[in-house]
């Protein structure tokens, strides 16, 4: 009928209020939880400024601390800086080049137990003043009121003579010098290559190594790759942390199997690079290279992404043979540079011949 109107389903608008308000209560509850919250601009950029507050970072997820790290270009980032803003007790800013920010000059002014760990001395902060004059200022005016973490004593000093800090801590900074390569080569080592977050499957990676340890498989689950968000991720001490690696190839080398934990993944390189070492690669039904590995005998493929059915699909293939002739036609025909480009060059040849 005409003007009618259809009515409000208040049941449906009820449980999607009841469902979204309990999440928001337990990010909310994270946030103030955590023992620190970082927030930095340049994490991975040329120069060693984002190191240290990044090994602090990884040190600490690894004993199950509730540290939070915001790298503030990511995508989804101005929420979790809001969230900080709102709901954090003790936040960090690393680096002068946050203060290239207007956001990060509001966030310090209007918020208490703000932490500024600070790496640069004279040289940087006159060319910060040379280029931001206003910014400078704004920040010349913040430090007295915020707690510094200082490098040295000598850039504390510098800090408190030119800029009238007052509340100085010197923590210096820190390296982490790779390990060695820990396997036990009398065991069977189970390896996984990629970075530390829900969806590379950290949490399925450690619920795997418990199972496998309770069910009495005397293995060594490693991990190779950066803690890159421990949100929603559970890290197993019965898990090796080994940290990121400029080479992988060495541990591939000599791990016995590639188990792929990653939740979806369109086809991971880490994987091609063991099967070029003839290693056994085990994968999630929903991962691209498991539509190449599940004929192969001595690869498998697990159809439910739970730590049961891995540990199934790594027996089955711990308990076959791998095929080799099989994983070599990967390697030249789909994996090679040269089937790529082969590929690559069939889909321009395509284009010119419709033009």
């Amino acid at each position: 009928m005409a003007g009618s109107k259809t009515p409000t389903d208040k049941s449906t608008t009820y449980v999607l209020s009841r469902g979204m308000l309990p999440r928001l209560r337990s990010v909310i509850q994270r946030y103030r939880d955590a023992r620190l919250i970082i927030i930095g601009y340049g994490f991975n950029a040329p120069g060693g400024a984002w190191r240290s507050i990044q090994h602090y970072h990884s040190f600490m997820a690894t004993r199950g601390e509730n540290v939070i790290r915001i790298a503030r270009r990511a995508k989804y980032s101005a929420r979790q800086m809001f969230m900080a803003f709102l709901a954090g007790r003790r936040v960090l800013f690393n680096g002068l080049d946050c203060f290239f920010h207007l956001e990060a000059l509001l966030f310090c002014t209007f918020r208490r137990n703000v932490i500024l760990y600070l790496h640069e001395t004279e040289f940087v902060f006159n060319e910060f003043r040379e280029t931001h004059p206003v910014r400078f200022r704004w920040l010349r005016w913040l430090i007295p009121r915020c707690r510094i973490c200082c490098v040295s004593k000598r850039q504390e000093k510098f800090l408190r003579e030119n800029f009238r800090a007052q509340n100085t801590h010197v923590v210096y900074e820190n390296i982490m010098p790779p390990s060695p390569i820990v396997f036990d080569d009398a065991k069977t080592v189970i390896l996984m290559v990629g970075s530390v977050e829900k969806r590379k499957g950290a949490t399925l990676f450690s619920d795997l190594a418990d199972l496998a340890k309770e069910r009495g498989r005397d293995w060594s689950f490693c991990w190779v790759g950066p803690i890159a968000s421990t949100q929603d991720v559970r890290m197993s001490p019965n898990v090796s942390w080994l940290g990121p690696r400029p080479d992988v190839f060495p541990f591939l080398d000599r791990c016995s199997l590639f188990f792929l934990a990653s939740v979806d993944d369109p086809f991971p390189l880490a994987c091609l690079e063991a099967l070029s070492l003839h290693r056994k690669c085990v994968v999630y039904r929903n991962t691209g290279l498991s539509e190449v590995l599940e004929s192969v005998d001595g690869c498998a493929v697990y159809e439910k992404y739970d730590a049961e059915t891995a540990l199934a699909a790594i027996d089955r293939a711990m308990a076959t043979p791998l095929d080799t002739a099989k994983v070599d036609a990967i390697n030249n025909n789909i994996s090679s540079v040269s089937s790529f480009a082969a590929r690559m060059n069939a889909v321009l040849e395509e284009i010119d011949s419709e033009s």
